[in-house]
């Protein structure tokens, strides 16, 4: 309750003769006051978030070409060298580092809502097993309580991306505690949802059944004004910045239509859950290795066909030709859209399939698409990109034969080549 009182003298033959009280009730005027900053701490907030998107998922694309340079040449390397080569080793550290580059853009995209990359049915219970078994080195003894709940439907989503919160939150919550006493208990649970019983989650989760996933430590805890800062990228209360564990934690619970709750208080631990859509059926899915690379690739015989790669950067262009010869194709590479609609009109009848970036100066990816398709309405269209096939197409028309995500391998080149070329045949 909120109020103002004004106390004002009554003054009679020369002295005061009494008070006069005013009262005025301000609770409705405090309440629509506190509800107004509250909106637009929330909007600020937004728009602090899109803004750092933007920024982040521009950076990881300009990344991503240049690690699709260095995977590519290290792989084509390796092919190419002698098994007991003395520098197969070196190739090997940098395609391995590359790799872990890769991984970092991924969290990048993922802090940005555009890092999603393949839909597959996966088991949370699985994923914690596995990531546990990972993570035994950096948990320092910590003990760790499960509480899963065995009958835990499937959830729906990119499997390396999910991974990513598991070992994220895992990792977080054995840094709290920092070697020192204390334990981890990691729960997982099913919730089904009514209006308003998402309460504390951001964002406000909607009516339905999720799966549910909490991560528990009895470490120091966090001060309020703490909490404020944790989901900022870097921001640690580390002697060292851990990059984008939480941030990208956030960002791939959003992207996969999640809600991320936090409670702690200093002296009692801190708790982080996570509400992930469940699937309707199925009770698990496979978990694809990230981390396998072909150790060969079929070379193709010269009679493969024609490919028209578009991609404005020399070195992922220049790249994509050396692979397209080794697996047998002949490459016409364009640097910009202009030049591969001449050549698309010049060569129309060779060409079997086009390889087209994305994201390039002069037309939007999607009007490059609808020229190229105008064009040659037959021959299939593979579209190539850091970002997220989801993210792409969701709010588009435009179905593309097949879809590539940076940096790729000669295997992936090679398989969604066949794939969208049989198609066809």
């Amino acid at each position: 309750l909120w109020c103002e009182i004004s106390l004002n003298p009554i003054h009679m033959d020369g002295g005061i003769s009494g008070i006069s009280i005013f009262s005025r009730d301000l609770t409705e005027r405090k309440r629509a006051e506190a509800e107004r900053l509250a909106m637009e701490r929330s909007w600020q907030e937004t728009q602090r978030l899109e803004s750092l998107g933007v920024l982040a998922g521009g950076i990881a694309h300009d990344f991503n070409n240049l690690l699709a340079t260095i995977l590519g040449n290290a792989e084509l390397a390796l092919l190419d060298i002698e098994e007991l080569s003395p520098i197969r080793e070196s190739l090997e550290q940098v395609e391995l580092a590359a790799r872990r580059a890769a991984e970092m853009t991924q969290q990048i995209l993922a802090y940005a809502g555009k890092g999603r990359v393949s839909v597959e049915p996966v088991s949370l219970n699985a994923m914690v097993r596995e990531m546990s078994t990972l993570l035994r080195s950096t948990l320092r003894q910590a003990p760790i309580t499960y509480c899963l709940n065995h009958s835990l439907p499937a959830i729906e989503g990119d499997t390396a991306q999910l991974r990513q919160i598991v070992m994220n939150l895992i990792v977080n919550a054995a840094e709290a505690i920092n070697g020192g006493p204390g334990a981890i208990t990691i729960t997982t649970d099913v919730r089904t949802l009514k209006p308003s019983s998402g309460e504390g989650f951001e964002p406000t989760p909607e009516p339905g059944r999720y799966v549910y996933l909490e991560v528990q430590d009895s470490g120091p805890g966090m001060s309020r004004a703490t909490m404020a800062h944790i989901f900022e990228p870097f921001f640690t209360t580390k002697f060292t910045g851990r990059g984008l564990g939480l941030a990208a934690v956030q960002g791939i619970v959003r992207s996969h239509g999640g809600a991320l709750r936090v409670e702690s208080c200093p002296g009692q631990g801190t708790t982080f859950s996570v509400l992930l859509p469940a699937l309707e059926m199925g009770h698990g899915g496979s978990l694809a290795d990230p981390n396998r690379r072909a150790n060969s690739i079929r070379k193709g015989d010269r009679s493969e066909g024609v490919i028209l790669v578009i991609d404005d950067e020399p070195g992922v262009l220049q790249l994509t030709t050396r692979l397209l010869r080794r697996l047998g194709y002949t490459p016409l590479d364009a640097a910009s859209h202009d030049s591969a609609l001449t050549l698309l009109q010049r060569y129309q009848a060779s060409v079997r399939c086009i390889l087209l970036d994305w994201t390039m100066p002069g037309h939007s990816g999607e009007a490059a698409f609808s020229l190229l398709h105008t064009q040659s309405a037959h021959t299939p269209i593979v579209v190539i990109s850091g970002y997220g096939e989801q993210d792409l197409f969701e709010t588009t028309a435009i179905k593309p034969a097949g879809f590539l995500h940076k940096p790729f391998s000669a295997e992936a080149l090679q398989r969604i080549i066949a794939q969208v070329t049989s198609d066809t045949a």
